[in-house]
């Protein structure tokens, strides 16, 4: 199957993603509890707000998504405004004296889940306008085969680079060079 440049692009988009999906978001308990001395409580309310916020956005989002003028700028923006307050959380440790660190990590992951979410639908609706109806099944099929190829090797690599080439250096720092990989990979949206 022949795929235009916008497919191929949403193919790179959807291999990026994963990569950062997979070398950063499994480390955010992990910094919750070792480095911020997260309570059970708040381990609870990062594990489930996401799911709470990304809910409670599609509606507003929608609306939002309707009005809009242009589908991929209302994805670019919203994919930004998540991947700042992404990198907000590099900040966190410098409030660790106050005894807040913990809950300012809470509130910033509630808070990047409802752009994340607005980007999501802006992705799908603009991604069922390049792809056509009759070819979404093969489309995707190939895009989640593409997707799924990254994921082993990088969770491997990083178990390796983690354990051997850093294990010296503190969490934040691995936190930071982790979360770099994660801002840039909103660019590759075109349509």
């Amino acid at each position: 199957m022949g795929f235009t440049k916008n497919e191929k692009l949403s193919i790179y988009n959807g291999i990026a993603s994963t990569a950062s999906t997979t070398m950063v978001n499994g480390y955010i308990p992990l910094f919750a509890i070792s480095v911020l001395g997260a309570s059970n409580n708040q381990m609870g309310l990062i594990t489930s707000l996401p799911s709470i916020i990304g809910m409670l956005a599609l509606i507003p989002g929608a609306i939002w998504l309707n009005e809009s003028k242009s589908k991929k700028n209302f994805a670019v923006a919203s994919t930004f405004a998540t991947r700042f307050l992404f990198m907000l959380i590099l900040f966190i440790p410098f409030f660790s004296e106050t005894g807040y660190a913990a809950w300012l990590l809470v509130g910033l992951i509630a808070l990047l889940n409802f752009p994340g979410a607005l980007s999501n639908l802006s992705w799908q609706s603009m991604i069922g306008d390049i792809v056509p109806e009759d070819r979404r099944g093969n489309f995707f099929s190939s895009r989640n085969r593409c997707n799924t190829l990254p994921h082993w090797p990088l969770l491997y690599s990083q178990a390796f680079f983690l354990a051997y080439l850093i294990s010296k250096m503190r969490f934040l720092i691995k936190f930071s060079l982790l979360s770099v990989f994660y801002l840039p990979y909103w660019k590759l949206f075109s349509y």
